[in-house]
């Protein structure tokens, strides 16, 4: 028995499958082992021994975690910055998934927010890119004469289409299921 994050446990090693958040089992050599026999090598994103903590300022809700930018760009530009760390733009499938993002939004900005683009873009004519159909538009929208979507700060973080080339922050997504 060996002592394991403040508990007695056996030692564990890979086969136990304990890093989490798709961290990589690396086991120790019998020479190097300590409280356990392996060690996490973790993925973006996250720390800890077991790959357990997010790395701020990503933020946990759900099966996913949420980065406000701290930049503006255009959305092509964004979805390209979110991908560079293993994220994509936010996807919201849910009332529940969008009143977390307006709330952390709101949050952040102290009552101020600002516009944000999310994983939203138009596919045809008035065809968008939703997940199990969810939308939450501003009264009046969507226009339909633009490709991409954001959380709009003049219409209380509703969603409204828009020109791809503006500039505005951005919300990065890591799912994990």
């Amino acid at each position: 028995m060996t002592r394991f994050f403040g508990v007695w446990s056996q030692l564990r090693t890979c086969k136990d499958r304990p890093c989490r958040h798709g961290g990589h089992c690396i086991e120790k050599t019998p020479d190097l082992r300590d409280s356990n026999g392996f060690r996490c090598d973790c993925g973006f994103g996250f720390s800890g021994p077991t790959c357990e903590m997010p790395i701020p300022p990503y933020v946990p809700f759900g099966n996913s975690f949420f980065k406000l930018s701290d930049s503006k760009m255009m959305w092509n530009q964004s979805k390209a910055a979110c991908e560079e760390e293993g994220a994509h733009l936010a996807v919201v499938p849910d009332s529940a998934t969008n009143d977390f993002l307006k709330h952390l939004i709101n949050t952040t900005y102290e009552g101020f927010p600002s516009s944000h683009w999310i994983g939203v873009k138009r596919l045809k004519e008035c065809n968008y890119t939703t997940i199990h159909g969810f939308t939450d538009w501003a009264p009046g929208q969507p226009v339909c004469n633009y490709d991409c979507v954001h959380l709009w700060s003049a219409s209380n973080l509703m969603w409204d289409d828009t020109d791809c080339k503006h500039l505005f922050n951005y919300i990065c997504e890591i799912t994990f299921f």
